[in-house]
C-alpha cells in the first residue's frame, strides 16, 4: 500500500507542476505577465493624447456607424447627408484631440476633448502623434 501512495502523491505533485508550467507559458504568450507597454494601451486616464489624423464622419452610435460605412462603400453622398441633418453622424475635423473610450476591432468609441461630443470612428483615423 505504502509504494501506491507513493506513487499517488507524485502523481499529484507532477499534475500541479504541469498545470503551473501550462499556466504561467498560457499568461506569457498572451503578454499578461511582464507585458510590456508599447503605447498601444489606451486608458480613459490619458484623456485628449489621441488626435483625428484627418477629418472625417464620426456616428452617433452603433447602428449609425453601421449605416454610415455601407453608404460610404456605395458612395451614397445623398444618403450621408440626410444622416448629418438627421443628427445620426457629424463631421470630426483633422487634429481634433479625443479619448478613445472603448477601442473595438475596426472602430472605437471616441470622446472629442474640447466638445464633450462622442461618437464611433475608424480606428484608422486614431493617432498618438498628428503628422502636418
Amino acid at each position: 500500500m505504502m509504494k501506491w501512495d507513493l506513487i499517488k502523491q507524485g502523481t499529484q505533485i507532477l499534475t500541479f507542476v504541469i498545470c503551473a508550467a501550462l499556466f504561467v507559458g498560457i499568461f506569457k504568450g498572451c503578454d499578461l505577465i511582464n507585458a510590456q507597454d508599447d503605447g498601444s494601451n489606451r486608458t480613459l486616464f490619458e484623456r485628449g493624447n489621441d488626435y483625428l489624423t484627418e477629418s472625417t464622419f464620426i456616428a452617433i452610435d452603433e447602428a449609425s456607424y453601421q449605416e454610415m460605412l455601407n453608404y460610404l462603400k456605395v458612395q451614397n453622398d445623398d444618403a450621408l447627408s440626410k444622416m448629418v441633418v438627421k443628427g445620426s453622424i457629424f463631421v470630426g475635423d483633422k487634429g481634433s484631440r479625443v479619448t478613445v473610450i472603448d477601442y473595438q476591432f475596426g472602430k472605437s468609441l471616441v470622446l472629442f476633448v474640447d466638445t464633450g461630443q462622442r461618437g464611433y470612428v475608424e480606428n484608422e483615423f486614431i493617432d498618438k502623434n498628428l503628422e502636418e
